[in-house]
């Protein structure tokens, strides 16, 4: 050392073990042999006793394959087994199962310890259960792709399916642009609980129509917006008895809101493209156009426009 200080000495073997023994995250480490039924477990700490539910003692000579169950992915194991022949480290995760048959999601880090001869003689694994950060994060996910009052899939998951539609080529698309009638007049005389009835009640309708419509997707998109996409459809005209079958959904029965029945319509603009001429801004062009014309021309009513690229 430059101040003539000596370096520090490595730790112990037994400051290592220790470490690993009470360390945070799970640690396994087997025999290197891959082939069932290996490879056999030599050892694994405290915190893959409490993730797993098996002690040490019950999963002395087993195989990390007792873990594995209906639900774990054939493909990743795959990729793990051609890493792990390879003498390569490898990342990933999959479904396990704990001792009581609990599934979760492991997430784990495997690299090989290498011999005096350059091959793999065991491997250790650093695991955690990442099963509620999955889940926390699908439900941001959700959230940030689903409209808070109806449910339905928002705007932003709306341009998402979109463009994965146009990104399909041979497929036509149709659109539908929903606008409720005279909704303002809602909201002014009788409060925005009484329009947020009415927004829920619509959605409400109109979705048991795109359950039952193949590759549709139906969102609100608007304030009283909402636009139905479908992938597949075979003519303009199936577009249009959709929008049919919307405009009827809602107009045939009031809807009741907590203090007032309400008569409420919809109008709706009916577009289909075929593939290659789909720009999505001029699909929404189109069908706003159209949506505009049955406002124009009477409201409570569909109108089909022929999509033309320009």
């Amino acid at each position: 050392m430059p101040d003539g200080t000596s370096a520090p000495e490595s730790p112990s073997i037994e400051v290592l073990s220790a470490a690993v023994a009470h360390a945070y995250d799970a640690v396994m480490i087997t025999d290197a042999v891959l082939d069932f039924p290996g490879p056999h477990i030599l050892y694994v700490n405290s915190a893959f006793e409490r993730m797993s539910g098996w002690s040490a003692a019950e999963l002395a000579t087993r195989t990390p394959r007792v873990m594995q169950g209906p639900d774990t992915d054939p493909a990743t194991l795959q990729r793990l087994r051609e890493a792990l022949d390879s003498g390569s480290p490898f990342q990933g995760s999959a479904v396990n199962y704990r001792r009581d048959g609990s599934p979760f999601i492991m997430e784990w880090s495997i690299s090989p310890v290498v011999g005096g001869d350059g091959r793999p003689q065991y491997f250790v694994a650093v695991q955690r259960d990442v099963t509620a950060f999955r889940r926390r994060l699908a439900d941001a996910e959700h959230g940030a792709a689903t409209d808070g009052l109806t449910g339905l899939p928002n705007r932003r998951a709306y341009d998402a399916r979109l463009a994965s539609m146009l990104a399909e080529p041979g497929k036509t698309v149709g659109l539908l642009a929903i606008d409720i009638d005279r909704f303002k007049s809602v909201n002014d005389s009788h409060g925005h609980g009484a329009g947020d009835s009415v927004l829920v009640e619509v959605a409400r309708r109109m979705s048991d129509i795109a359950r039952a419509t193949p590759n549709a997707l139906l969102a609100r998109t608007g304030g009283e917006e909402f636009s139905m996409l479908v992938q597949g459809v075979g003519t303009e005209h199936e577009m249009e008895a959709l929008g049919e079958s919307m405009r009827v959904a809602i107009a045939a029965d009031p809807i009741s809101t907590a203090a007032i029945t309400l008569d409420v319509t919809i109008s709706v603009g009916a577009v289909m493209a075929r593939p290659p001429d789909i720009k999505s801004d001029r699909l929404a062009i189109v069908a706003d156009r159209a949506l505009y014309r049955a406002k124009e021309t009477g409201r409570n009513r569909v109108v089909l426009a022929s999509f033309s690229p320009s």
